[in-house]
């Protein structure tokens, strides 16, 4: 199931797989891989 959860959600946890997603981290890695920021540098 998905569906937009509210900003103070920050943590998940899939009880299914065991996974923790944190809402911070994700974003940062996305601005981190953006074109024109030191991430997507060689």
């Amino acid at each position: 199931m998905s569906y937009v959860k509210p900003l103070h959600i920050r943590v998940r946890e899939c009880g299914a797989r065991g996974a923790v997603l944190d809402r911070d981290i994700n974003a940062a890695v996305h601005v981190a891989m953006a074109p024109g920021t030191a991430g997507d540098r060689p």
